[in-house]
Formats: structure tokens, sequence, C-alpha cells
């Protein structure tokens, strides 16, 4: 499964976009490790928590040897459900499409997250579970961390 896609979205009431990049523990492929990158968006929906946009790409391993990857490319939401300090837990969901090899497929997901603000010149460690179905692989959790930064 991929990464935890994780991954993202600001507390920072300031902050209108975050660029992330990290990996996650898969279980479920050989070998255990994935990545992925997204671009989270403020959408400014105007309620005290947040809704944020993301297109998000992650590469999942298939197989050692030869080594294979599948690369999914999705958008979605993150909505915040808690917020309080520097810390804020989020639900994400996408769907979108997945290649590997010849074949492609759909996929979707969904998880929980959370998004510590480092106070660190705009940085963010964004980290927690994701559930990603795809009709090439299907079902694979994940937990993983990502690091991002605001812009």
């Amino acid at each position: 499964m991929r990464i935890l896609t994780l991954a993202l979205l600001v507390s920072s009431a300031s902050a209108q976009s975050l660029v992330g990049v990290g990996a996650s523990w898969n279980s479920a492929v050989t070998p255990a490790v994935n990545g992925l990158t997204f671009v989270a968006r403020d959408l400014g929906t105007g309620n005290d928590l947040k809704t944020f946009s993301f297109p998000l790409i992650s590469i999942t391993s298939v197989q050692k040897r030869p080594f294979t990857v599948e690369t999914s490319t999705s958008t979605g939401f993150a909505q915040e459900l808690y917020r309080r300090g520097n810390l804020t837990f989020l639900a994400p969901a996408t769907a979108g499409v997945a290649a590997g090899g010849t074949n492609v497929g759909f996929s979707v997901t969904g998880g929980v997250l959370f998004d510590w603000n480092l106070q660190r010149n705009g940085w963010h460690a964004v980290g927690g579970f994701q559930a990603t179905r795809t009709t090439l692989r299907g079902y694979q959790p994940s937990l993983g961390l990502t690091f991002a930064k605001e812009f």
C-alpha cells in the first residue's frame, strides 16, 4: 500500500499550502517500505476545523526481484477532526488511478493522520495510519511518517 499518504495537512492557521515527502511501513509488500509526495491546500471554507484538498502520488513496492513498483496518483480531501496547540488530527480520503507494469486500475484511500507543527521555519511532521484498496493489489494497510513544509 502506499505510503502513509499520508500524511498531510496543516495545523497552522496562517499556512495555505503544505508540500511533503515521506515513507511508510507496509507489511503487505516486499520490501516493506514505500514512498509518497503530496501537496495539501486549505480550501478556505471559513469553518473552525479546516478542509484540505490534496493531490497525492505514492509508490508501493510490489516485488524485490526484479524490483517492481505500483504507482498511484490520486486526489481527495482531508478534514480536520481535532486541533489543540501544535497538534492536529485529520481524516483523509482520496481516489485515483493506480498503475503497475502494463496494468492500470482504480485506487481509494482512507485513514487517520496527525500533523505536528514543529514551529521550525514552517516544517511539519505528518504521520498516521492509512488503508488503501486498489484493483491491482487489493487492500493494504500502512503506517508512515512524512515531513512537510508550509508555503
